[in-house]
């Protein structure tokens, strides 16, 4: 999960050769509480009550477009994207969108639109 084989598809068992690295895309940031332990009361480090942590939220298995490429290609135009690409136009407004998608038809999209 963490690496591509080296023509961008998923690694399986038998992929062999230099990895890719694969794009990693956060969703939306959920503002958590956070518990301290008490020290920062009795003098030491003040930086201990910051609460400023997030927690990303799983989307499971499936990908999202990234928000620049998600801007290109709706430059391009959406009809155009959906000829070009044979998908349907609700998947293709669903990639727009940033709605995650299964891999295989993110990476047919990225590859039939800018290829």
């Amino acid at each position: 999960m963490k690496s591509l084989a080296p023509d961008g598809a998923p690694c399986t068992g038998t992929t062999q050769g230099l990895l890719l690295r694969s794009k990693i895309v956060g969703g939306r940031l959920i503002p958590v509480g956070k518990e301290t332990d008490r020290r920062w009361e009795q003098g030491e480090d003040p930086s201990m009550v910051d609460s400023d942590l997030y927690v990303y939220e799983k989307h499971g298995r499936m990908p999202f477009a990234d928000v620049s490429d998600r801007r290109r290609w709706r430059a391009k135009g959406v009809r155009a994207a959906i000829r070009k690409s044979g998908l349907s136009p609700t998947t293709v407004y669903a990639i727009l969108e940033g709605k995650p998608v299964r891999r295989h038809t993110l990476e047919t999209f990225r590859r039939t639109l800018d290829g």
